[in-house]
């Protein structure tokens, strides 16, 4: 029995879990942990990914995110080592370790209710650990522990929202809230099957030169002297070696990107980098569930489970082929890859990510009114309201102005729609007759703009800098209105596809997990639901945030 349930080891479900304890000091809250790596931090940290994506406004003076994102920030940098940042979640959480227990792990297996209203009980979470067998190895499977956690509140910060999606889910996924005439045709009408934006999967270089050239920039942090990196835009279009790699296996789901990569930590020669892009990987499915009713039955024809993809990503970066792709980057020429012994294979293999980066799985929606085009009309956070956020000012003003009375944070960030497909990489010069056309590979911006054309206008254009101001979130971006008591600040929050390519990072999914944390300390210090929540006590909610520094003005 636990008072709080959060489910998800990331970066937001750890802001929960320690706010949710810090604000209700008499209750007792559960932390599901569900990866095999015993670390604390989900994608940026066993996932490898140790490059916090940071965008300022006020001309790069000002920080949209506060509280808990701000104390991890400045102490290990927007560059860390990830033993470091797991370690230092750990102490956070340590200080309530009366009240709060971590379940290393462990995942869900099953989901009790109740209705009227539509109430999570209990939680079954089972043990899983990494196959051993030949046919399977390294995937994750089941083991044979198992307990059941009850609660009065439970939160989703997980990156697949499994618990959401367990529970009793009316919401979408991917991007299939999309105008239809923006989709393939097999993503259209009530029962479409959409596309979620590519994946990666992050793994370790040493040998990495961090020397000044015209197509990468690396910034070594002053606080700490920990050196991160971005760049390869140039090179990733014009050279031919890429280019052929990309030709011959993105129709394969794999293809070489602009990269980011960032030091292990100070003085470390081994970094992370993010490179890889995979295609076709259905982030809610895992191998562990095929044939039981908690697989996805809605997974697209020959789309990939996230083991399935994990393993096909590390053979690829085992390849001699790949290595001598990405070393065609600049700053890469004289990289090898870190591999370590594994006692399974009998072989080394790279060291990668624990788990997939995955960037977009489900979407919470405001009603069973799902279908193509109801972006703006069936989210708590909307396309316009994000992209056509207001500028700071005393007054509230555009897109998102009606959100500011229930605002629980600041999120910033760029229209970053990662590609969905390998094809959506290229851009033609005859977009109707490609087959016959020339094509130029693209990245960023461009490709937002490929894909989304109709919302980049002269008012609110996408490029480089857009959007231009930081969103108000509003409280129902974290609720459900499916389950009372279920707060969900991690993947499957109530956001539209749009808007989440503007959410996504951890910095953002950081302010979504203090809010969900502090709420879930409220209902339960004052016996409530959060989706009853009313304007009086979500104002109390902003008051209990702002004593822990989170930021609700621009």
């Amino acid at each position: 029995m636990a008072d709080i349930v959060v489910y998800g080891g990331s970066f937001a479900g750890v802001a929960a879990a320690a706010k949710a304890a810090s604000k209700a000091p008499n209750k007792t809250v559960a932390l599901i942990v569900p990866d095999t790596s015993g670390m604390l931090g989900g994608i940026g940290t066993a996932g490898g990914q140790n490059f916090f994506d940071i965008r300022r406004y006020n001309n790069n003076t000002t920080y949209a995110q506060q509280g808990s994102f701000s104390w991890w920030r400045n102490s290990l940098g927007q560059f860390y080592s990830t033993v470091s940042m797991s370690n230092l979640m750990k102490s956070d959480l340590a200080k309530y370790s009366s009240r709060l227990t971590i379940y290393y792990g462990y995942d869900i297996k099953s989901v009790a209710h109740v209705t009227s209203p539509y109430r999570i009980t209990s939680v079954t979470i089972r043990k899983i650990k990494r196959s051993t067998a030949s046919t399977t190895a390294h995937y994750v499977v089941w083991g044979t522990q198992s307990l059941t956690i009850s609660g009065s509140v439970f939160i989703d910060a997980s990156e697949d929202g499994r618990l959401t999606r367990l529970a009793n889910f009316g919401g979408t996924v991917g991007r299939y809230d999309w105008p239809a005439s923006r989709l393939e045709a097999f993503e259209t009408g009530l029962s479409g099957k959409a596309r979620q934006q590519a994946a990666t999967l992050m793994f370790k270089v040493r040998g990495v030169s961090t020397q000044y050239s015209a197509d990468v920039t690396y910034v070594n942090d002053p606080n700490t002297s920990v050196i991160g990196g971005y760049g390869g835009k140039n090179t990733y279009k014009n050279n031919q070696t890429i280019k052929d790699f990309n030709l011959a296996h993105g129709p394969d789901g794999f293809a070489i990107k602009p990269f980011n990569i960032a030091q292990d930590g100070p003085n470390s020669n081994e970094f992370w980098i993010n490179i890889l892009l995979l295609f076709n990987v259905d982030g809610r499915a895992c191998y562990r569930d095929l044939g039981t009713s908690n697989y996805p039955t809605d997974t697209i024809t020959g789309h990939k489970n996230v083991d399935q993809a994990w393993s096909e990503a590390r053979s690829m970066i085992n390849t001699s082929e790949f290595l001598n792709a990405i070393k065609c980057m600049p700053s890469l020429q004289n990289v090898e890859i870190v591999k370590e012994y594994d006692p399974v294979t009998h072989t080394y293999l790279p060291v990668v990510g624990e788990m997939i980066y995955l960037r977009e799985t489900i979407h919470s929606a405001g009603s069973l009114t799902n279908n193509n085009g109801t972006e703006n009309t069936n989210y708590g956070l909307t396309s316009n309201e994000c992209h056509k956020a207001g500028a700071p000012s005393t007054v509230p003003s555009g897109g998102d102005s009606s959100n500011y009375s229930y605002r629980i944070g600041l999120n910033y960030y760029r229209t970053d729609i990662n590609a969905y497909t390998f094809e959506d990489l290229k851009l033609y010069n005859d977009p109707e007759h490609p087959e016959t056309s020339t094509f130029e590979f693209i990245w960023g911006e461009q490709v937002a703009k490929k894909l989304r054309s109709d919302m980049d206008t002269s008012a609110y254009p996408i490029n480089s800098d857009s959007p231009s101001n930081p969103v108000y979130v509003p409280f129902n971006a974290i609720t459900t209105a499916y389950v009372a008591n279920l707060l969900v600040p991690g993947y499957a929050a109530c956001v539209s596809s749009f808007a989440w390519s503007e959410v996504r990072v951890i910095p953002n999914l950081c302010v979504l997990g203090d809010a969900a944390g502090i709420a879930a300390a409220y209902a339960v210090n004052n016996g409530k639901n959060p989706l009853s929540f009313t304007q009086t006590d979500i104002s109390n909610v902003q008051t209990m945030l702002t004593s822990v520094n989170a930021k609700l003005n621009k």
